[in-house]
């Protein structure tokens, strides 16, 4: 997504599932937000119920 954000110049948000889900019994997680420029400004980890709160400015 870092290089999707800084290619483009855009915000990126990418929601992913973290914990068991239908027939897959184990996923990834790591929902994040990066900034135009590429940087990370949050990310969640691998474990169920973790949020993420980000004010695009």
């Amino acid at each position: 997504m870092r290089d999707r954000a800084r290619a483009h110049g855009a915000w990126v948000v990418l929601s992913t599932v973290a914990g068991p889900s239908g027939e897959y019994q184990e996923t990834s997680g790591g929902s994040g937000v990066w900034s135009p420029d590429g940087s990370l400004v949050a990310q969640a980890g691998s474990a169920p119920g973790e949020t993420l709160t980000v004010v695009l400015g």
